[in-house]
């Protein structure tokens, strides 16, 4: 009797073990599992911020060059707008001077 006793307590014993270990096993397994898909999403993460950071560096570069440009267009309008306003000027004063042959003339 006290034999069984031992043999059912050795077996319970045993079986509590191979329990615990397959229980151990499979949160180990969950665990490395997760651990994977974190590694995965982080990975792609960080290819979505390379990405986006190309495509920062492309759009500024073309941002600088279009201010460039307008600012190029601005300079040759300011520059035109000199131009202009030195003919009027030049326009004014001979039509001043012909104002004032015209006067002596009559």
């Amino acid at each position: 009797e006290n034999n069984e006793k031992l043999e059912a307590t050795v077996s319970s014993a045993a079986l509590k073990e191979e329990t615990t270990s397959t229980e151990h096993a499979e949160a180990k397994n969950e665990w490395e599992m997760k651990a994977k898909n974190l590694s995965n999403q982080n990975q792609q993460l960080l290819d979505e911020n390379e990405t986006l950071r190309k495509e920062m560096t492309t759009a500024e570069a073309r941002s600088i060059e279009q201010v460039a440009a307008v600012k190029r267009e601005a300079n040759k309008e300011k520059s035109s707008v000199a131009d202009l306003s030195q003919k009027v000027d030049e326009l004014m004063d001979e039509n001043k001077k012909l104002r004032e042959n015209n006067e002596k003339l009559e």
